[in-house]
């Protein structure tokens, strides 16, 4: 069964690789009508808590898929909330140490994407990366915009598993949203102590979920 969940493939696609790249991409796609300019477009939502632009970046068929969607999309938006606060208060290797240098991994993903070999049929499309073990990426046309259909990350996740993971976003997104308040009023001394707050909860939403799914 596939267990390779949600956002765990996103933040894939955005950064295959994770490098000290320090320049910010900027040249952001008008929009999805090529497959490459779909992945790009989801890699700057993702940077930027852009939770419009990662919604609207699935295909779904379901209201269960529409939550998840949503949710990867909130805690997209939370991070990235999470991010900017950080950097804020702790300039930008302070938000890199709470949250990792987002840019540096934005500009990693780009580069993969270009590198990636696209094969279009009819309104399917497979973009196939360079040197990368993860499965090729499929895409498919609707209305003119190419988008991911979330079926192919969710295949073989049954109901339950679906619904512990939206719950683990939806934590997940809260706990974000708390820690960049909690640096905004003083809290922390310092970006590590910061970083370890948050890491810190990050941990204990996956013990507690790994204990929930144990004790099924």
């Amino acid at each position: 069964m596939r267990k390779v969940f949600l956002f765990l493939f996103l933040i894939a696609l955005a950064s295959p690789w994770v490098a000290a790249q320090q320049t910010r991409p900027t040249t952001r796609p008008a929009s999805a009508a090529e497959p490459k300019d779909a992945l790009r477009l989801l890699n700057f939502a993702l940077r930027d808590g852009d939770r419009n632009t990662v919604a609207k970046a699935f295909e779904t068929h379901s209201p269960q898929e529409v939550k998840l969607v949503n949710a990867m999309a909130d805690y997209a938006a939370a991070l990235a909330s999470l991010h900017h606060q950080a950097d804020k208060s702790f300039g930008k290797q302070g938000a890199n140490a709470v949250t990792g240098d987002t840019d540096a991994e934005s500009s990693d993903g780009l580069r993969a994407i270009d590198k990636a070999e696209v094969v279009i049929d009819g309104d399917l499309a497979i973009v196939h990366y360079k040197n990368a073990d993860d499965p090729p990426v499929k895409l498919k046309k609707i209305g003119g915009r190419w988008m991911l259909p979330l079926s192919q990350l969710t295949a073989g996740a049954d109901a339950q598993s679906e619904q512990q993971r939206l719950e683990e976003l939806g934590n997940q997104a809260h706990l974000a949203l708390k820690t960049a308040d909690e640096i905004e009023q003083g809290k922390y001394k310092d970006a590590s102590d910061a970083a370890q707050a948050w890491q810190s909860r990050l941990l204990d939403v996956v013990l507690a979920s790994a204990t929930q799914k144990k004790g099924e």
